[in-house]
């Protein structure tokens, strides 16, 4: 049961092993952990907690703690999520869970996360690019008064990503970015 998902039997498995195995029950609350089971993740950082001298299970921690306030609903923490999944940092790279948890922050105006939504679609790394997609984050940062979102709108009007060329629209949102002090 525990193999297929079952997450009580995975638990049970993971506290039954805590005090004399502790690999094995990191591997259950990681098991957990990855079903988005927040009592798996916090598991992983009680045991991490234990074997303080494990570098690389330090770094697990620190992903699975910003997961937990992820889940709890912190915007920036879910933009923090996506990018150690996108990098590998803490944990395996996952690139569609992290541009699904992106897309999650931006859905609710986060703008770190519409800028790199809007870098990704435009991205040599990303085999679907879409610019036209990357036009649309761009202009909603910009709306939020983002000056890098700004910026990147201009840029992407200046050269004709994703958009028809438009020098006098590219002008006008760089001259909006610098107007409030943006220097780039």
């Amino acid at each position: 049961k525990a193999e297929g998902g079952h997450i009580p039997t995975i638990l049970f498995l993971a506290k039954e092993a805590e005090r004399t195995k502790p690999k094995e029950a990191l591997y259950w609350y990681t098991k957990a952990a990855k079903l988005d089971n927040v009592t798996g993740m916090y598991g992983i950082i009680r045991l991490s907690a234990k074997m303080q001298q494990d570098v690389i299970l330090r770094e697990q921690s620190k992903f699975w703690k910003v997961c937990i306030a992820a889940s709890e609903g912190s915007l920036q923490h879910k933009f923090e999520m996506g990018v150690a999944l996108f990098h590998g940092r803490g944990t395996e790279p996952d690139q569609y869970k992290a541009i699904q948890v992106m897309e999650a922050a931006a859905s609710h105006n986060h703008i770190d996360a519409l800028i790199f939504l809007g870098d990704w679609h435009v991205s040599d790394n990303n085999s679907n690019p879409d610019p036209a997609m990357s036009i649309e984050y761009y202009r909603r940062a910009a709306k939020l008064r983002s000056n890098e979102g700004r910026m990147k709108l201009g840029l992407s009007y200046i050269k004709g990503i994703g958009v028809e060329p438009d020098h006098a629209k590219g002008c006008y949102w760089l001259e909006r970015a610098a107007e409030k002090g943006y220097l780039e």
